[in-house]
């Protein structure tokens, strides 16, 4: 064998053992190194949850004050809105037309509760009642309004109708 075949031999030697050592060392140490990463961002990840749970029990604590600053009592949630529906009725001039029963739907761990009810008065007057449950009480989410503007015939006069639902997550 002359020099030049021994060098192509030596190349092709070098090239064979540095593609096995790839296989079984270089390859499988870089896997490691990429389980070890998750590992480390698993353990951070789980040394940071009592930081999460007291970040919880604050925002539990500061919701808890907000329920109690919108003054709902320890009755049922119908309860407490037919309370405040009847308290503001007077004063702002409106009618209570129908409250009916509610309806509630499980829906695995979430129970959605809705409240109807319909209201007459003026556009203003119901806007205004609106207004107070929208922004001062917490009774859920006004999913439907419904204006509608009625004529009784027999007494010659048209009235005006709202059919509210306020839908409640629990």
């Amino acid at each position: 064998m002359n020099q030049k075949n021994k060098n192509i031999a030596l190349i092709i030697g070098l090239l064979l053992i540095g593609f096995l050592s790839y296989e079984f060392s270089i390859s499988n140490t870089l896997e490691v190194v990429d389980n070890l990463k998750e590992l480390d961002k698993t353990i951070n990840k789980n040394t940071s949850q009592p930081e999460e749970i007291s970040k919880i029990n604050k925002e539990e604590i500061y919701l808890d004050s907000i329920i109690q600053a919108k003054r709902l009592g320890d009755v049922s949630l119908q309860n407490n809105l037919l309370n405040v529906l009847n308290k503001y009725a007077e004063n702002v001039g409106y009618k209570i037309i129908s409250f009916q029963k509610p309806h509630l739907l499980k829906d695995g761990n979430t129970t959605i509760t809705t409240f109807g009810f319909t209201l007459e008065g003026d556009y203003k007057s119901i806007e205004k009642i609106l207004y107070i449950l929208e922004n001062q009480y917490i009774f859920g989410e006004m999913t439907h309004v419904n204006f509608l503007k009625e004529k009784d015939y027999g007494k010659k006069e048209e009235y005006l109708q709202c059919r509210v639902l306020i839908q409640h997550l629990q």
